[in-house]
């Protein structure tokens, strides 16, 4: 047994790889940060083009490397002798995960659209006070009431899909970080040092990419709720002026557990092909599998719920200034360029 290569690989893993390691897991939760944080002006514009150049990015990575991944691995001679002598295997795998992805998101949509209106249906209407000027009001409260109070059935009608097609993303995204980190496990040598160059890039891209969408969710979607029956905050956390209460609503946990999964996801590759190193038939297995599953994710989340549900289905889009459509198709293309061209050396 060669244990060279996994001793250089422990050596490269703990000294060069942590800078950038710990960077890329920063691209995913610094839109999230930037967006809902007072100190950090972000103009909107960055998050725009930032939001469509991760599209690019998505759309060129599930074509470009995951595709071709996914056929390298599961054509190889000892996969056919496992499987049987199917020569569309890869195509297969990827069309059941799109079909899979597509009734899961189909499914639940429908389903939070029948819980709505039962709870639409079955809430009693509200009593107006009979005297406004003997309940106490706190400034600003109005505006932050209507928005957490009521807030579970309008999102679950209009966010629904937008919810599960974050995740669908997410899912992907995590799919093909475990691939890279199997990648780089399995790499040694001179090649490592341009493929680790390369793959920093490509995950901080699919990372700000993934973080963007999160923080492009409403804040109301996870944040605490007003009660409807006590009228009072169902967190203690909501202080007096109303300024301070959209920035509690608007700092959940959920995008901050979403970044870190994705943070993780790249060191459970690693590991996964170091404990395959030892065994290469297994390791090509494992690598198209998860390839192939990823790429069938990324597809539908990039073909449908970004290109279509920004620009075709997005009426504020259509409807848009020739500035503003120039711009997010010129960040589309740049991103897909981007990808395509790490795609020499990944």
């Amino acid at each position: 047994m060669q244990m060279t290569p996994i001793t250089t690989l422990q050596n490269v893993s703990t000294e060069e790889e942590e800078t950038p390691r710990r960077v890329v897991s920063l691209s995913s939760i610094f839109p999230t940060v930037a967006k809902r944080s007072s100190y950090l002006q972000t103009p909107r514009v960055v998050f725009f083009i930032g939001k469509h150049f991760g599209t690019g990015v998505i759309l060129a990575t599930a074509f470009i490397h995951l595709l071709k991944d996914a056929f390298e691995n599961l054509s190889k001679a000892h996969v056919d002798a496992r499987w049987g002598k199917y020569e569309s295997w890869p195509g297969l795998i990827i069309m059941s995960a799109l079909l899979f992805i597509f009734l899961v998101e189909y499914t639940s949509t429908v389903y939070v659209e029948y819980l709505a209106e039962q709870s639409a249906s079955s809430e009693p209407q509200e009593s107006q006070p009979q005297n406004d000027s003997t309940v106490p009001k706190r400034p600003g409260l109005e505006h932050v009431h209507t928005d957490c109070l009521h807030g579970e059935v309008r999102v679950s009608e209009r966010e629904a899909p937008r919810i599960v097609g974050v995740f669908v993303l997410q899912l992907g995204i995590m799919l093909h970080s475990i691939v890279v980190g199997f990648t780089l496990a399995v790499t040694n040598g001179a090649e490592f040092t341009s493929l680790l160059i390369a793959l920093i890039f490509h995950q901080l891209f699919e990372g700000l990419s993934l973080g963007i969408r999160i923080s492009s969710l409403r804040p109301t979607l996870f944040a605490p709720h007003h009660s409807a029956s006590s009228g009072t905050e169902a967190s203690p956390l909501l202080p007096s002026s109303s300024r301070s209460k959209v920035h509690a609503c608007a700092f959940p946990t959920l995008p901050l557990l979403l970044s870190s999964l994705f943070a993780l996801a790249t060191p459970a590759g690693m590991l996964v092909g170091i404990l395959l190193r030892t065994a290469p038939q297994d390791a090509f297995l494992v690598r198209g599998l998860a390839s192939a599953v990823s790429a069938g994710l990324l597809i539908y989340a990039s073909c449908v719920e970004l290109l279509a549900g920004d620009f075709v289905a997005e009426p504020k889009m259509r409807q848009a200034g020739l500035k503003r459509q120039a711009g997010a198709l010129g960040s589309l293309l740049a991103g897909a360029a981007g990808m395509a061209i790490i795609g020499i050396w990944s």
